[in-house]
């Protein structure tokens, strides 16, 4: 259960960020713990109002607290899909002002789900938690001048489904337990208000249009469909239980692809919409129909849409985003035809958090998303960044087992996105591509196993750091000609030899991958012979309890059909199908997507002898051990810090030529970050670039690559040592090795 912190005790960790109490308070709140589970958990709906989540001690010894106040904390937006400007220092003290113009997902706060208890006669939070019975929620505690004061929000992972009653046809009764006092009955009761309604069947009839603004539409008995248009504000679609939408076998052209609406339809779509706000869509959804549909979701225009907790396969595209902005996709899964893209296309400022993508790739052709945790396997190119994508942040990306490339960024226009924490391996072709583009950040890669390079980039003013390579086809790093002026920072782990073509801020490396005047402040340390050979969990060899078409972990053949096969669900977030041989890895048979022959679950979390295991401070020596409340690691400490050239040359300073690139001799900018942490995410607080910087929120980073841990880091900190960089709250998995 979520912990809230008791300021009176926490007060002296708090002084040196520069926030006040509340504001701190707030902020734990919004950093939301996790599990290992896959996004979506075993991909099944959920039956309704689940979970115990209240723990209420035993009762033995719990007093009356007095009277309590129990309401919406943004009185008039108490319905769900409600938003509110998020124009307060936290999650939890808007001014409860419309939020009209959202351009990212931290635009808005979504007070439909922050309520607010309010103990009159007790006057601290001091040693006080509080979970609800549904167990859906987070609960943060303020001291305020009514009294101690608890505000809820949505437990990262949870959603409608635990909300509505498995009946399907209201919300579920809800309550707030505060230790040591038990359960507030002013709490107990409905939360909402909005109508709940049975979506509409239409398996018959042609494509359905949802028109009622706040209503939530449920299904809770798998069937077909032809199809559902979404046309007003705040709309949602949850199924409940097993009960799927699969699409009709009839079904013709219902959507415009353009537009999102039905006129002109030229598509095939499940859910559709065109510039709608506040959907939210918490469904399973199967779009087969023997060719499979366009799109899965298809949205054209919309903003603060919401899909959570949704499995959407089989399709082209199992979502297609166009002109979307501030929206979140979260705790979801998605299977595509294993060819076409799921694409986030012109589409700006939107959250994708806990995302496993099958059988497909994304394609991104907009400017300041974030992607959070996220797996893709079995497509084209894992990650591609295409026409002038600009500002994307990439964290904790898992990509693996692709026919070419696990991340590629090729057009010119590419600048200053930031990949952090990405392993990239089994790709058929180079496992990282940077060949256009300029100042963007890649930190913490590992790209192994590749039918080509390790990394190949032909562009200049990017910076390399922490990367580890080995075992690939081609070069560990190949450095083209256009690849001038990079920095490499931090450590480098290589096996094999090097090109190197273009021109490196020094310090540098050579053709076999040796470091050139190595500093202190910049490359650090450059180790060859790197072996993964046992490095990751690897290949299963028992049942995936989540999955249901493994057997021992394989299969015999690849499936036909394949949309009947599970490539999405799995008892952890570290794994994904891809090819099997009885050869072990890291082997040439390995390599690329599986579409024939055999098939087997691979585990791409780390185990403690990996070389890249408990090495983000040196690759030979272990880090410091993590201890709750001690010191931080050293590894860890403010001055082990890097700087990259994601902001380039600072034009019109002394002695550049202007032209943006950072070249030797000019003055250039950029983040100043730790080597071993990644700040978290939706905090309310820190600039979401998965760099930790000064004054952020952050979790102690101590492997190379996307596998960092797993658990609620939440329970787990360490007294962070300021340096170059301060202000930090450091957390840490409890869970580092598997």
């Amino acid at each position: 259960m979520f912990r809230t912190v008791a300021l009176a005790l926490a007060a002296c960790l708090f002084a040196g960020c520069g926030r006040s109490g509340f504001q701190i308070a707030a902020l734990d709140g919004l950093l939301g713990g996790e599990s290992d589970d896959l996004p979506g958990g075993d991909g099944t709906g959920g039956d309704g109002a689940g979970g115990d989540g209240a723990d209420g001690g035993d009762g033995d010894n719990e007093v009356d607290p007095g009277p309590a106040l129990f309401a919406a904390a943004y009185a008039g937006n108490e319905l769900w899909m409600s938003y509110v400007a998020n124009d307060g220092g936290d999650y939890f003290s808007a001014t409860n002002q419309p939020c009209t113009a959202p351009t990212t997902y931290r635009s808005c706060v979504h007070a439909g789900e922050v309520r607010k208890l309010t103990l009159l006669s007790v006057p601290s939070c001091a040693g006080l938690s509080a979970s609800d019975t549904l167990n859906a929620f987070d609960w943060v505690c303020a001291d305020t001048s009514g009294g101690a004061t608890f505000y809820s929000k949505l437990k990262r992972g949870r959603g409608l489904r635990d909300l509505i009653a498995p009946s399907g046809t209201s919300f579920a009764s809800n309550s707030v337990t505060v230790s040591g006092f038990g359960v507030i009955p002013e709490s107990s009761g409905v939360w909402f208000a909005n109508p709940i309604v049975p979506l509409p069947p239409n398996a018959g009839t042609g494509v359905e249009t949802l028109t009622a603004s706040g209503t939530i539409y449920v299904e809770t008995t798998s069937r077909d469909t032809l199809g559902y248009h979404v046309a007003a504000d705040r709309i949602g679609i949850v199924t409940l239980g097993s009960a799927v939408l699969n699409i009709s076998d009839s079904i013709v052209a219902n959507c415009n692809d353009a537009t999102g609406g039905t006129v002109g339809a030229s598509d095939r779509c499940l859910v559709t919409m065109g510039s709608v706000r506040g959907a939210w869509i918490e469904a399973d959804l199967d779009g087969d129909r023997g060719d499979y549909v366009h799109q899965v979701i298809l949205a054209v225009g919309a903003s603060l849409l919401r899909v959570n907790r949704t499995r959407a396969i089989n399709a082209e595209s199992p979502v297609l985003l166009d002109g979307v902005v501030a929206s979140r996709i979260t705790s979801t899964q998605l299977a595509g035809d294993g060819v076409t893209a799921t694409s986030v296309i012109a589409s700006d400022g939107n959250l994708l958090q806990d995302v496993l993508l099958a059988r497909s790739h994304f394609e991104i052709d907009g400017d300041d998303n974030v992607f959070d945790h996220v797996n893709v396997s079995g497509g084209n190119v894992g990650i591609d960044i295409t026409n002038g994508a600009a500002r994307n942040v990439f964290g904790r990306v898992v990509s693996v087992a692709h026919a070419l490339h696990g991340v590629r960024s090729a057009d010119s226009n590419n600048n200053r996105n930031v990949f952090a924490f990405v392993t990239a391996t089994n790709t058929g072709n180079s496992a990282v591509v940077l060949t256009g583009g300029t100042n963007n950040t890649m930190h913490s890669i590992v790209a192994v196993n590749s039918s080509m390079h390790g990394l190949l980039t032909a562009s200049p003013g990017n910076t390399f750091s922490h990367m580890a390579s080995a075992h690939n086809g081609g070069f560990s790093f190949y450095l083209d000609v256009g690849s001038d002026n990079m920095r490499f920072a931090g450590q480098l782990q290589t096996a094999g030899s090097c090109s190197v073509s273009g021109s490196i801020i020094a310090p540098a490396l050579d053709g076999a991958c040796a470091g050139q005047n190595l500093s202190s402040t910049h490359l650090t340390d450059v180790q060859s012979g790197l072996d993964v050979s046992n490095a990751f969990v690897g290949t299963l060899t028992t049942d995936d309890p989540s999955n249901t078409s493994d057997a021992n972990g394989g299969v015999g053949a690849f499936p036909s059909p394949p949309h009947l096969f599970d490539f999405t669900r799995f008892a952890s977030a570290w794994r994904a199908w891809g090819l099997n041989d009885s050869t072990p890895f890291p082997a040439a048979i390995n390599r690329g997507r599986w579409s024939s022959g055999a098939g087997r679950i691979w585990d791409w979390a780390l185990v403690p002898a990996s070389p890249l295991y408990n090495h983000s401070g040196h690759p030979v020596a272990l880090n410091d051990p993590f201890v709750d409340g001690a010191p931080c690691p050293s590894q860890v400490h403010g001055d082990r810090r890097i700087a990259d050239i994601l902001g380039g040359e600072l034009v019109a300073a002394a002695g550049g030529d202007d032209d943006g690139i950072c070249e030797p001799g000019e003055t250039c900018s950029g983040n100043v970050f730790l080597a071993a942490a990644m700040e978290v995410i939706d905090d309310n607080r820190g600039d979401d670039d998965y760099l930790c910087e000064a004054n952020e929120a952050c979790i102690y980073a101590p492997n190379i690559g996307a596998y960092q841990g797993s658990g609620d880091y939440l329970q787990h900190q360490c007294a962070f040592q300021d340096g170059i960089v301060a202000g930090v709250r450091m957390y840490g998995f409890p869970v580092s090795g598997e």
